[in-house]
């Protein structure tokens, strides 16, 4: 993987402070790297429960709006437990506990190369609660009380300077670097883009994450719902399957073909509100795809 030119007025700012170019990609794809774990692999730490903020910011709104949205169980709740998290892809799929300056919230990631983890741009940088996250910690395959691959540190985490300025809900993403390549145990996903409208509506999908109204023995578990994707606008992707506050940053994924499979369609970032009536992510597009291919150049 190699960059080239820069993408004009495109920059990525990291927790450190340090600015980025995001640079134009020759690549249409990153591929998956699915894994076959063994038991001598598995940490199984054992994770106290904590209490942490349920962030579930409201889309196209001002202010915003830092209560849950139960409104994001679309009718009947469809979500499925993960009953074993140590399986590819569930591996790869981290909870994220995230400490701002002013509290501490849940949030969910997925990881897209050996040391880097996709999540929402809201879990890492929000100004309601002091800017910048002050640290983070990833679980991967968390189940309840048990990480079975350990802990790890956040390194560093970046965004799109256009989500610190503007915050605008096509630029709710960013990357969290881990300290430790654990992808290369747990797996990762591909991600993808293209330009073409009628790729999306109707495709099989499934949302996975870590949904904080799951409390008592169900509490820091892994859910997941399949379905189908309703509607694709250039920066988002509508679908009718369920979520809840927590899943910020999760996965969108489906197949795309043998080398990208599973392969993220998009980053989870809002439910219901704002005049939307369905749940959404923010679309890997062209910007986003240069955006995780920077972030994760040497």
């Amino acid at each position: 993987m190699h960059a080239q030119r820069p993408l004009r007025g495109a920059k990525i700012v990291r927790n450190d402070g340090r600015t980025l170019e995001i640079r134009d990609s020759p690549l249409t794809f990153a591929p998956s790297h699915a894994v076959t774990i063994a038991k001598d692999q598995l940490r199984n730490q054992t994770v106290p429960a904590k209490s942490l903020t349920l962030f579930a910011p409201q889309p196209n709104a001002d202010g915003g709006n830092d209560e849950p949205s139960p409104t994001s169980i679309i009718g009947a709740d469809e979500r499925v437990l993960v009953s074993d998290t140590t399986v590819f892809p569930y591996s790869a799929i981290v909870e994220l506990e995230v400490n701002f300056r002013f509290t501490s919230v849940q949030c969910s990631g997925w990881m897209i190369g050996p040391d880097m983890i996709a999540t929402a741009g809201h879990c890492l940088y929000y100004g309601s609660f002091g800017g910048w996250a002050e640290s983070i910690t990833a679980y991967p395959g968390r189940n309840g009380a048990n990480a079975p691959f350990g802990s790890f540190a956040a390194r560093y985490w970046s965004v799109p300077n256009r989500w610190i300025n503007k915050r605008a809900t096509g630029m709710d993403y960013g990357v969290i670097q881990l300290d430790t390549p654990i992808g290369n145990t747990v797996g990762y996903f591909g991600y993808r883009y293209t330009d073409k409208e009628n790729f999306f509506p109707g495709r099989a999908a499934a949302v996975g994450g870590y949904p904080g109204d799951k409390i008592n023995e169900q509490a820091n578990t892994q859910w997941t719902m399949q379905g189908q994707i309703s509607n694709a606008q250039p920066r988002r992707l509508f679908y009718p399957m369920d979520t809840y506050a927590g899943q910020s940053g999760a996965p969108l994924y489906g197949r795309w073909n043998n080398r990208c499979n599973p392969c993220g369609f998009g980053i989870h970032t809002y439910g219901v509100g704002g005049g939307w009536t369905e749940n959404s992510a923010t679309r890997i597009t062209d910007r986003v795809f240069n955006f995780f291919q920077s972030a994760s150049a040497p």
